[in-house]
């Protein structure tokens, strides 16, 4: 016969077991809200470097625009340097053809440069990772399929 000392007794240890209960419940919430915790820090990392990647390839982009409209605005200055020396009309077929044949070889000079500077590009493309994405990007299709002037120069394409 269970007396009332061990009524109270068995009570007690059910209320103990309940609060060993309550107590790795919060404990177990605790661990989980350090997991979240920690999981935002992560995903905040990731992001803060996601962003510096970002900034980093559209500061490489800007530059690599800035650089082919230089490169443009060079070969403008070029085309206007050489108009200025050929202002007179040829008027005979003499000199129609020494002048055509005079801008042939001006063009050519130029389509060489051109060629010439693709082909180093090229070269350095292949053991360079940084340049060879900004290449790429504004090379796609690369040696065989980039339309730019370069390429086709390097190609022997006609213009």
């Amino acid at each position: 016969m269970a007396t009332n000392t061990d009524s109270t007794l068995i009570k007690r240890v059910r209320l103990e077991a309940q609060l060993a209960e309550l107590a790795l419940e919060d404990a177990q919430s605790e661990l989980n809200r350090k997991k979240s915790q920690l999981t935002v820090q992560q995903f905040e990392r990731s992001l803060d470097e996601l962003a510096t990647y970002l900034q980093h390839e559209r500061e490489q982009e800007l530059q690599d625009r800035i650089a082919e409209v230089n490169r443009k605005a060079a070969q403008l200055a070029q085309i206007k340097a050489l108009a200025a020396q050929h202002t007179t009309v040829p008027v005979s077929g003499a000199d129609m053809a020494a002048f055509v044949a005079d801008l042939g070889r001006t063009l050519d000079v130029a389509w060489d440069k051109e060629g010439r500077e693709i082909d180093q590009a090229e070269s350095r493309r292949l053991y360079d990772a940084a340049f060879r994405r900004a290449y790429d990007r504004q090379h796609p299709g690369g040696y065989d399929h980039c339309q730019c002037d370069g390429h086709r120069s390097l190609r022997r394409e006609p213009r």
